[in-house]
């Protein structure tokens, strides 16, 4: 008894396996064909569809190609997990060998023909057969598809991305079309998962460089993630269809891929694409994603931003209310707290792509914090000049008559504002120069008094209350002028 016999521990019954599909449509079996077509060395990949015979709901499936080796090894049509040159190379698309099975699974008949060696299976079993191809291979199977299947099938082959060496032509119950190739947007290499195989042949995942390509979504279709041009994964609001161009860490329905694995494709395909964006799709919850994500790149993160706010954007600043203000009337967008994501924000920041409000447009801070900032030089009252003397004794009747309380008042030398008030403390800049404190410049003394003092009542220059504050004090002064008008 030979070891492969020995080994043979399990029988696959035909029916039962028939049985698991039944939830699946029949589609997968042709694709399932012309992958491994694609797999072979091959130029063209021919695929043909016909009803069987009148009153009957079967269909005849012939896929050929024109591999002049033919199958390496035929066995692996019907022995399930055969061991397949295919597990150990990741730009191969098979990778459990269990394609062919799953296809003879719902065939009521079909063969195998190759170079070297051909197989039929019908109602009495596996047996091989004598005819050969003078080149490439053949499978031609009498499958249980439906009409609808079949029209199902037409409309999903024509999703494939076919080779660009290889030409696939299909015939669906005599409507024939060459599938044409979708338009790519681009590419770049990227390190990613994979399936390979090692020395022994046991499966294992792996990291290594592929190409990703990204193609056009065209009408009808969704954004989905192929492994070398066969649909796998359909993707919910992403831009393109994402072709990876190695086997893809898929379960055993080759349906799903993990969570991790999609995020880092879609934070490579925001980093190397993102610029391709029209700015109503920086929105996209993918693009929130991948942009949220650490890996994502200054520049992503900034064209995001861009795309959703414009350049110029500040982020609410609450330790300086009015700096958002500021920014307002100047035609930023303020971004608030809510509107990003805890990561977006995070990488925002980290990449400078937005500031805080009062980083960018500050609100008048007469006296900085910062130890390095030009030191405030206090005019002794003896060198007051008699206008500046004036002007003094004005503001603080001004005050007591206004708002009811002393005022103090320091005439100072410094370059960044004309005066500053709080606490009842007024500081008024001997810079504004002689000529600001002539008496024949009364009504811009007065204007700066009543601004100033307002800020008694409200800090907030965008506040409503500010400007209320200057009414109720301007009109507090008519009234004044009127009874010492009358008296």
């Amino acid at each position: 008894m030979n070891m492969e016999t020995k080994n043979n521990w399990f029988d696959v019954n035909k029916k039962g396996l028939e049985q698991l599909l039944n939830g699946k449509s029949r589609t997968f079996a042709i694709a399932e064909l012309i992958q491994n077509a694609w797999d072979q060395e091959v130029t063209e990949v021919r695929v043909q569809i016909e009803k069987d015979s009148a009153g009957s709901h079967n269909h005849r499936v012939v896929v050929s190609d024109d591999d002049p080796n033919g199958w390496q090894d035929i066995s692996d049509a019907f022995t399930l997990f055969n061991p397949s040159n295919k597990k150990s190379d990741p730009t191969k698309r098979g990778r459990f060998n269990l394609g062919e099975k799953l296809v003879l699974a719902i065939c009521k008949e079909a063969k195998i023909v190759s170079v070297n060696s051909a197989v039929s299976f019908d109602d009495r079993g596996r047996r091989p057969i004598r005819t050969r191809t003078e080149t490439g291979s053949y499978f031609d199977g009498l499958l249980k598809v439906s009409k609808s299947e079949v029209q199902e099938f037409e409309s999903y082959v024509k999703t494939f991305l076919t080779p660009d060496n290889i030409e696939t032509c299909v015939d669906v119950l005599g409507n024939k079309f060459v599938l044409a190739p979708h338009k790519k947007v681009t590419e770049f290499n990227l390190q990613l998962p994979t399936i390979t195989s090692d020395v022994e042949g046991n499966l294992k995942r792996t990291t290594r460089m592929t190409t990703v390509e990204l193609f056009e979504v065209e009408d009808g279709e969704e954004p989905t993630i192929y492994e070398m041009g066969i649909p796998v994964v359909g993707l919910d609001g992403d831009k393109w269809h994402i072709n990876i161009q190695q086997k893809i860490p898929l379960n055993m329905d080759r349906d799903n891929v993990t969570p991790a694995y999609l995020a880092q494709l879609r934070v490579a395909v925001l980093n190397e694409a993102g610029h391709l964006l029209e700015d109503d799709e920086a929105t996209n919850d993918w693009v929130s994603s991948a942009a949220a994500d650490e890996r994502a790149s200054s520049e992503s993160v900034e064209r995001v931003l861009t795309s959703r706010y414009g350049e110029k954007r500040v982020a609410y600043d609450p330790s300086d209310p009015e700096a958002n203000k500021i920014a307002m009337s100047r035609g930023y967008t303020v971004v608030t707290g809510g509107s990003l994501s805890s990561g977006l924000w995070r990488n925002a920041k980290a990449s400078s792509a937005i500031k805080p409000a009062g980083q960018i447009t500050p609100s008048p801070k007469p006296y900085s914090d910062d130890p390095n900032a030009e030191p405030v030089t206090i005019v002794p009252q003896s060198d007051w000049t008699d206008d500046q003397s004036r002007f003094v004794e004005y503001a603080k009747k001004l005050h007591m008559d206004l708002i009811g309380k002393p005022l103090h008042v320091s005439v100072v030398k410094v370059n960044n504002f004309s005066a500053a008030y709080g606490q009842c403390r007024l500081d008024i800049n001997a810079n504004n120069g002689r000529a600001w404190f002539a008496p024949s410049n009364f009504k811009k003394q007065l204007a700066l008094l009543l601004h100033e003092f307002a800020h008694f009542y409200c800090g907030d220059h965008f506040d409503h209350k500010f400007h209320d504050a200057i009414c109720d004090l301007g009109a507090k002064l008519a009234i004044q002028l009127g009874a010492d008008a009358q008296s």
